[in-house]
């Protein structure tokens, strides 16, 4: 990930969204929760989960620190479905600003 981008993040699951009641993904550097998206936050179809981060939501995220990713679901049936913590390196925007 870029700061300053606007990434586009997929999640597919191995089960359709129909069967989910509510979604957070975590997005943590540094042992510190940065950024938190929820179920109105994202779209839903079939079985992937996606959204796009805006330039400001990727500018909070320090560069050349590694940026830890966890979905988290709860489905219709009252199960939490943590996903497998993903790893991703943040790199700098030289500017540090949003392009408009």
């Amino acid at each position: 990930m870029i700061q300053g981008s606007t990434p586009m993040h997929v999640f597919v699951l191995p089960f359709s969204t129909d069967m989910i009641h509510k979604v957070r993904i975590s997005y943590d550097q540094k042992k510190k929760i940065v950024l938190t998206k929820e179920t109105i936050d994202v779209s839903m179809i079939d079985n992937t989960i996606f959204f796009r981060l805006t330039q400001n939501e990727t500018l909070l995220f320090d560069a050349l620190i590694p940026v830890r990713i966890q979905l988290h679901v709860l489905t219709t049936d009252g199960e939490a479905l943590p996903s497998i913590i993903k790893t991703v390196p943040v790199n700098i925007l030289l500017d540090k600003r949003v392009i408009e």
